[in-house]
């Protein structure tokens, strides 16, 4: 691994063409997100139980299809948001806070409360009347 200053990096970015300089901010950004998620999950609560979301993360991770690491991602893709929606709304039904789940998956609290509480106006959504 190697390791460079702050400074350092930013005198390269300095240098590159604007499509580089974006590719590279997007990564750093990456970067500074799983290093955020990281120290967020070793400092959780001592109530959370890590390991039962990281195997029901997992259960529907593999049901899907999907990794992992891709379902903690910040992918918006419609398959990636089905697996954290259905694994959010598990963890909420089993008794996870907002904030809890929003820490384990990288996201804040209320993305979290917003996609448990669309997915129960989804399913509670009253079907249009058919004409016979």
């Amino acid at each position: 691994m190697i390791y460079v200053t702050v400074d350092e990096l930013a005198e390269m970015v300095g240098t590159m063409c604007m499509d580089c300089q974006k590719k590279m901010f997007a990564l750093m950004a990456e970067h500074t997100r799983k290093h955020a998620q990281r120290e967020a999950m070793e400092g959780m609560s001592k109530g959370l139980n890590l390991s039962f979301l990281e195997r029901e993360l997992a259960i529907i991770c593999k049901e899907e299809k999907i990794s992992k690491d891709e379902a903690l991602s910040t992918s918006q893709r419609y398959e990636v948001m089905k697996v954290r929606r259905r694994f959010a709304r598990r963890a909420v039904e089993i008794g996870y806070s907002f904030s809890q789940l929003g820490r384990f998956l990288g996201k804040h609290h209320t993305t979290i409360r917003s996609m448990v509480m669309n997915d129960v106006h989804v399913v509670n959504r009253v079907q249009p009347r058919t004409q016979s």
